[in-house]
This record gives structure tokens, sequence and C-alpha cells, in this order.
């Protein structure tokens, strides 16, 4: 299993979007995908523990999910959602971390409701002040030794609750299926009919072995052809909006130390015993 860095607390959620449309713009080449054993094996275990079976065909899945309906995948499906990995592993993450911050001050989850819709459109200078405070304080008692980190952190997860175009998100945070229209409208395709493209990429994110085979899309599929892009180590992007500029250029990458995960995001897994 690959190292996993744990290099910053909560990672810039415009920045790993831009990564991943980036990414996923320049590398992915549609083609038939085959699967390994590998990845059918930790995939099939991801949904036996919520009472789903899984059928693999060649380049084809059929998932039966708990109420005994059959999804048809094509298989192409997995390799375009590993793509988004990274960028719905830290949405998740900040809900997480955005719920916690709600239990703080003292919600329920129909007054967090609330709270959700009123900062997306109307929130005020006096609640950005009130949130980040509390966010500081819990970034304080959870990442303790961190201190040049927490400002910039509270700031990202304002900007998660207040401003939704920050992250392409739409759905407010308090609901369970916000991640789906963000992802989906990255990938440029019809929602009605591929919302388990989006929930594929939750499974990545929300599971760790899943999560690190997912990282690189030849980690779990058979001869897969790719187009080679490097991206920049540092990218430094506009507040408020995604760059549209290439985050990579056309030379073999170099191969990366270790998956990258944010503290948060791990701290995430491990608490899930994933």
């Amino acid at each position: 299993m690959d190292k996993i860095e744990t290099t910053q607390i909560l990672k810039n959620l415009n920045t790993a979007l831009a990564h991943a449309k980036d990414r996923f713009t320049h590398e992915f080449i549609m083609q038939e995908v085959i699967l390994n054993d590998t990845f059918k094996i930790s995939f099939r275990n991801y949904l036996f523990a919520k009472d789903c079976n899984v059928e693999y065909f060649d380049k084809t899945t059929v998932v039966k999910n708990s109420t005994g309906q059959q999804i048809y995948i094509a298989n192409q499906w997995f390799a375009i959602a590993s793509y988004f990995v990274d960028f719905c592993t830290e949405m998740l993450t900040y809900r997480a971390l955005f719920v916690k911050i709600c239990k703080l001050m003292g919600m329920d989850a129909k007054t967090m409701k609330e709270y959700a819709t009123r900062l997306k459109t109307l929130s005020t200078e006096e609640d950005k002040v009130s949130f980040v405070n509390v966010a500081m304080q819990m970034l304080k008692n959870d990442f303790p030794g961190r201190e040049d980190e927490y400002k910039n952190v509270a700031g990202y997860l304002w900007k998660f609750a207040s401003d939704y175009k920050w992250w392409a998100g739409n759905k407010t945070i308090d609901r369970h299926d916000f991640y789906i229209s963000a992802l989906l409208n990255q990938m440029n395709v019809v929602n009605n009919n591929s919302e388990f493209l989006a929930i594929i990429v939750n499974s990545y994110a929300s599971n760790l072995k899943l999560r690190l085979l997912a990282e690189n899309v030849e980690n779990f599929t058979i001869g897969i052809k790719v187009n080679t892009y490097k991206y920049y180590d540092e990218v430094q992007q506009d507040e408020g909006f995604v760059s549209d500029s290439p985050l990579y250029i056309n030379e073999t990458p170099k191969k990366n130390a270790g998956i990258s995960i944010s503290a948060a995001s791990l701290e995430r897994f491990q608490s899930k015993g994933l």
C-alpha cells in the first residue's frame, strides 16, 4: 500500500476541484474499461457492508441494491469517478467539519438546515465572525500545534458554507446528497441518468481501500490508456473562482511519493474504521 502523506489539515477545495477538472480533461481517454480483481474484491466488500450485491462482466457491472433493484454500470464510470476522488474526499470532510461546528453551536438537524440555507443565501458579517471563531476553536482542539494553518482552514470552511460558486455546489450542505450535483456538473453528464456515477465517487471517498486504489486509474484497471500529464505542484487560484487555465503540461509525470490525504480527511476515514 502506498505511503499516506498528511501535509495539511484541510485542502483548498477550490484548488482540489480545479485539479480534478483539469486532470480529467487532459488525461482521460474514452475507451472500454476492464477492472482488475483487487478492485472487484474491494468494491464487492464495500457494497456487502451496505447490504448490496454486485456481479461483474467483462466491461459492465451490475449492482443490486438493498431493495433488490438492479443498477447497470458501464465500467467507464469507475474510471471517470476516480478523477474526482480527491475533490469528493475533501467535500465530505468539509461537510463533516461543518456539522461539527453546528453541533458546537448547539444546533440540531432542523436548525442546522435553516442555518445552512441562510449562510448560502443571505449570510452576514456577524455570521462570518461567529462561524470562524467556532471553527478556530474546533481546529485548535482537534489539530493542536498547527497554529499557522487555523486561520486559512477556518476561511476555507466559511467559503464552503457561504460561497457555493467556490466549490461548484448547489444543494445545501446540510443534505447528505449535497455532493451529487457538484460532481455530475464537472463530469458533464445528464444528472437524471448518472446519479450512481456520483455515488461511485462517494464510495471511493468514504472507504480508504477504495480511496487508495482510485488515486490512479491504472491502479484498478487492466490495460487502460491515458494521456500523460504532469500537474504543477503549487497552484494559486483566484479567490472564489475555479481557474480555466491549464494545471498540467504534456509530459510524462513523475511518480508520486505517496497518497496525499489531508489530516482532517484521514481522521474521518480512521474514525469510521476504514
